[in-house]
This record gives C-alpha cells, sequence and structure tokens, in this order.
C-alpha cells in the first residue's frame, strides 16, 4: 500500500512539473489558438509574462494570467513605443475592480468595475476633456466633465447649459458605450457613442496576439 501511495504521490508530482505556473514569450511550447492560450497544445492555467524585444515595436512588456486558456486574474502590460498600458483584473471572465487604460487615441483614465459593470470612470481624453464620473446602476452619469475651464454637472444623467440639456448615460446593450444626447427644449440636436474601453473580449481577440503570443 505504502509502494501504491508513493508512485502516485510521485506521478503527480510529474504532472505537475509538467506544466509550470509562470511561462516567459516566447516559449515553443506556447501557443494561441481559437482565442485560448496552450501550453504543449493544452489550454493552460498560470502567468504569461511577457519579454520585450527592442526590434519588435508591437512587442509588450508586462504579464497577462490566464486560467483554462482564457483571462482570468490581473493583467498587466504595457508598450512604451506605442505609449500604451493596460491594467485590469478579470474574474468570471468579467472585469472586476481597478482598470487602467493609457492609449494615445483614446486616453488616460481609470475605472472602476463590479462584476463586469462599470461604476466610475476618472481621467482625460486626448481633446483636451477631463471627467470625474460615477455611474449609477441605471448607468446614467453622476459627476463633472470640464474642457477649457467650462464644466459641465451632471446629476442623474442630466446636465444644464444655457438653453441647453445634456444626457449622458452608457449604453443600455452593451454597457460599452458612453452615449451623449444634447436637447434644446424636447428636440434632439445631436447624438454620440463613444466606446470607452477595449473589452475581455477585445483582449482576446486583437491584442494577446500582438503580445508574441503565436
Amino acid at each position: 500500500m505504502k509502494r501504491l501511495l508513493l508512485i502516485i504521490i510521485c506521478t503527480l508530482g510529474i504532472l505537475s512539473c509538467g506544466v509550470p505556473k509562470e511561462v516567459t514569450v516566447p516559449d515553443k511550447h506556447l501557443n494561441y489558438k481559437d482565442n485560448i492560450v496552450l501550453y504543449n497544445e493544452k489550454p493552460y492555467t498560470g502567468k504569461v509574462k511577457l519579454k520585450k524585444i527592442a526590434e519588435k515595436e508591437q512587442f509588450e512588456e508586462g504579464y497577462i494570467s490566464v486560467k483554462d486558456g482564457k483571462l482570468e486574474g490581473i493583467t498587466d502590460f504595457k508598450n512604451d513605443a506605442a505609449k500604451t498600458h493596460f491594467k485590469f483584473d478579470v474574474k468570471s471572465g468579467k472585469f472586476n475592480g481597478e482598470y487602467i487604460l493609457k492609449h494615445p487615441l483614446i486616453g488616460d483614465f481609470v475605472m472602476n468595475f463590479e462584476n463586469g459593470e462599470l461604476k466610475e470612470l476618472k481621467g482625460k481624453f486626448p481633446n483636451d476633456i477631463n471627467q470625474d464620473l460615477i455611474f449609477d446602476k441605471d448607468g446614467n452619469v453622476n459627476g463633472l466633465i470640464e474642457q477649457g475651464g467650462k464644466q459641465l454637472d451632471f446629476q442623474g444623467g442630466v446636465a444644464v447649459k444655457d438653453t441647453l440639456k445634456v444626457k449622458m448615460f452608457l449604453d443600455t446593450e452593451t454597457k460599452q458605450k458612453l452615449v451623449t444626447e444634447v436637447y434644446e427644449g424636447d428636440k434632439l440636436m445631436a447624438r454620440e457613442e463613444n466606446i470607452l474601453l477595449f473589452t475581455v473580449k477585445d483582449f482576446t481577440e486583437e491584442l494577446l496576439p500582438v503580445t508574441g503570443l503565436q
């Protein structure tokens, strides 16, 4: 019996050692297929460290946490050449907690999520718009938006400026777009939708491949 237990323990030890908890790309055992991170062709669980390679401007630096081949846990990576930085925590396929995003085309800001729902946003967009916003359970904006010394103070998703009324809220379908509507009286004068962030799906399908996973 003791011999049998010893064999089982040794076998489990070999199996556990076969898949490292941390790997650094490039790694011949590591690849990316059908939106899944694989190690020896099996879904990987652990930390993927990204090592900067000078001659490859698109190569990222930092680490990605995955479980069963999918984003799960804290991921933090940047690209100095592209002036980008992303740091976020994924739980059960959804953003949770602090999300840091720096991107020259999107802006420089920090968000907070609860079970995939955006609750706070604070930062600066490329057109010199500063935002300090809180989102209620319906996705309505509360807080300040400032540009060029002028402010809009939102309460319950509405701000009034002179004869204009501005509504701002998260779109009800995806909760990933910030919708702005401008009214004069009851007449809709303008409507704009802005994508706020890269989603978990975006990172999986579009950004993970450029980190060096092949």
